[in-house]
């Protein structure tokens, strides 16, 4: 049958479904479907973006004492300062501790007039007796956030090496200062220290203090001679006796980096 007359074979036949022009608009249905599609993608994006935006944020700033990436070096040594602590402060009376600080802490009449033989490895054990809580604790926490940031940049064996040496120098400068004194040295302050000193260095190097024009113009020495003369004036101020501890094992550490930088131990041209 000719639609248009003309009987050519070419007319639509309004019957057939692709001959119609239908517009169909979703049901309700449809429609809260998509709905609900576009929100779980624009949800399932926001996601991802954050998840890649915390990735670069932990690689550029990763967290400092992060549990899993605390060095080995802290999570031996701390454990080991608590339990020497507790084995030595729990169980024995007041008169035992003491005589333990004397035993065990660097006493320099030990070395002279009442001379024993335990006196010659007390340069060692006194970084590992405290004298009380708190004297662990502040010492504690500055192990752990200079000995973690030591320890990445230097790796653990070094790190225990130079707690170790600036304990070591930490004692020394205590005896040639006190001595034939009576008073022991007790705790980590000399090996603390020379972490400490490290840090400073490697601050200043990294542009830590260009703020000030004295370190501009000079380097590091005006950052050591400031903390020196800190030392010494608050123990002028407020007394107590370790702060030839804190200076020999600064000193130490400080000339460890001189040596291991330059290859001479003048740490005053660091």
């Amino acid at each position: 049958m000719a639609m248009n007359g003309k009987g050519n074979g070419h007319d639509k036949d309004p019957n057939k479904d692709e001959d119609k022009k239908v517009v169909k608009f979703p049901t309700l249905a449809d429609r809260d479907r998509l709905r609900k599609e576009k929100i779980e993608k624009e949800e399932s994006w926001r996601k991802e973006y954050k998840a890649k935006q915390k990735a670069i944020n932990t690689t550029a700033n990763p967290p400092f004492l992060n549990v899993g990436n605390i060095p080995l070096f802290v999570k031996i040594m701390m454990p080991l300062l608590i339990i020497i602590h507790a084995a030595i402060h729990l169980p024995l009376s007041e008169l035992q501790i003491m005589q333990t600080y004397q035993m065990f802490g660097v006493t320099p009449t030990h070395f002279g007039a009442e001379f024993t033989p335990l006196a010659l490895i007390t340069p060692i054990t006194h970084i590992f007796v405290h004298g009380g809580w708190m004297h662990l604790i502040f010492n504690g926490v500055m192990l752990t956030a200079l000995g973690t940031f030591f320890a990445r940049e230097f790796g653990d064996k070094v790190a225990l090496v130079l707690f170790i040496l600036s304990g070591l120098g930490g004692a020394a400068l205590f005896l040639a200062l006190n001595w034939g004194g009576t008073f022991p040295l007790i705790g980590a302050s000399g090996g603390v220290s020379g972490f400490f000193g490290v840090f400073l260095i490697m601050a200043q190097k990294r542009g830590g203090f260009n703020q000030f024009s004295a370190v501009q113009k000079y380097g590091s020495l005006p950052i050591i001679g400031f903390w020196l003369g800190f030392m010494v004036l608050t123990t002028l101020i407020f007394g107590g006796h370790s702060w030839e501890a804190h200076i020999g094992g600064f000193l130490t550490g400080i000339m460890w980096l001189s040596w291991l930088l330059h290859g001479h131990l003048k740490f005053w041209k660091l």
